[in-house]
């Protein structure tokens, strides 16, 4: 027990002493990944293409098929986002394990001009080709699409019924969920979301569907509306029947320069209520505005983790063995984004898929000097061979805060 204490303990009193230290420059020992494979899923000269963490990466057969979405829109050279418009989304497909792309626009996914109605007829969520997509309601309602083929049609946009009148998401103006869900059988689905009342003030809960998507009721807080810091876009494993791990993107407000982080919360009764679980890592300073992240559990049991850190410009990822409670050394899986850039380095916005052979695939946006517009990307990598290196880094830690619900 003492030393399943101190392995749970160690990590975060590490954590909590460099939290405490001023701003400054400190030596950190990462691990670096050589067997890497670097592609690209989708580039166009003069498009900006970004945030397979919005739509989703969704995997057949193994892994042999893969099927990630994305947005893509004119380049234009401005401060924050260089997208311009009309933007438009997009799906792109492998057939080969994410090595070769075909990209496509089917008829119905994710149309800005269409109007979401109510759904008429219950989904199957058990249905062998089934995928769903969830789109943020800035300005909007929330919405949803799905698919019965496997992404090569859809049906929507549909709305979530019932989630107007949550007597919980009182004041909550905007809806701003992307796409993260538990299908728990043919008519139930769990579905991750975050609302808001102003900007930097997301928070995190779950809904619940019994009925095929005809209608939702709410769950639980996972991140409430008492706590301090902005919580948003979750991404979600599940563990065994009833318990689910959550890794949440979390910064401070703006212009505050104390890291942007991650923190993983853990359900043991199929949502109901959650506790804080890890600090799984860092993401960037401040208006860097952090990284969302993507998990998986591979065949081993174990977690894996992976994120973008825009101050160092790294795509990095992490693994736990213990159902993360505790996590790993920092694994670098890209560096070289671009060496001269206005504003905040945009990149990252992951998602995993595990392959039959082992393998692992990582889709994200990125930008490099030889691709100079953000694109989608992909990396195939294992854990054959790492290395150590040894990074300097500033520190201005954001504190553990977490209100009892």
């Amino acid at each position: 027990m003492f030393k399943e204490m101190c392995q749970f303990l160690l990590p975060i009193l590490f954590s909590v002493l460099a939290s405490a230290s001023p701003a400054g420059g400190v030596v950190e020992v990462f691990q670096r990944a050589t067997s890497v494979e670097h592609g690209v899923v989708y580039h166009h000269p003069g498009e900006f293409a970004a945030w397979p963490a919005n739509h989703g990466l969704w995997s057949w057969d193994g892994g042999r098929e893969l099927l990630v979405g994305f947005t893509s829109g004119p380049f234009v050279e401005q401060d924050g986002h260089k997208i311009g418009r009309p933007p438009r989304d997009m799906l792109a497909r492998s057939l080969d394990g994410g090595r070769t792309w075909e990209v496509f626009s089917p008829d119905g996914y994710g149309d800005a001009n269409a109007e979401a109605k109510s759904l008429g007829e219950s989904i199957d969520f058990s249905a062998p080709g089934f995928v769903l997509r969830i789109k943020q309601g800035v300005g909007r309602p929330a919405s949803f699409y799905y698919s019965y083929d496997r992404g090569a049609s859809w049906r929507g946009p549909f709305l979530f019924g019932g989630l107007d009148g949550m007597e919980e998401l009182e004041g909550m103006v905007h809806m701003t969920p992307r796409t993260d869900y538990q299908v728990l059988g043919r008519d139930e689905c769990l579905l991750f979301f975050s609302s808001t009342r102003e900007s930097w003030a997301d928070r995190v809960f779950v809904i619940r569907t019994t009925d095929g998507g005809l209608n939702f009721s709410f769950v639980s807080w996972i991140v409430s509306p008492s706590e301090p810091y902005r919580a948003v876009m979750p991404q979600t494993v599940r563990l065994d029947d009833d318990e689910f791990l959550t890794l949440i993107r979390r910064r401070e407000g703006p212009n505050v320069e104390i890291e942007n982080w991650i923190d993983a919360y853990r359900s043991t009764d199929g949502g109901e209520t959650w506790s804080w679980s890890s600090r799984v890592a860092y993401t960037g300073f401040g208006n860097s505005n952090g990284s969302p992240p993507a998990v998986i559990r591979l065949s081993d049991g174990r977690l894996l983790a992976s994120y973008a850190n825009r101050s160092l410009k790294k795509m990095l990822c992490r693994l736990s063995g213990d159902g993360g409670r505790t996590w790993g050394p920092e694994i670098i899986l890209r560096e070289g984004f671009l060496s001269e850039y206005r504003g905040f380095a945009d990149f990252g916005y992951p998602r995993l898929v595990e392959r039959a052979d082992g393998k692992i695939f990582l889709a994200y946006y990125f930008a490099s000097d030889d691709r100079y517009q953000q694109h989608i990307a992909g990396s195939i990598f294992s854990f054959e061979n790492l290395e150590e290196v040894e990074i300097s880094r500033d520190i201005n830690r954001a504190p553990y805060v977490h209100i009892n619900r």
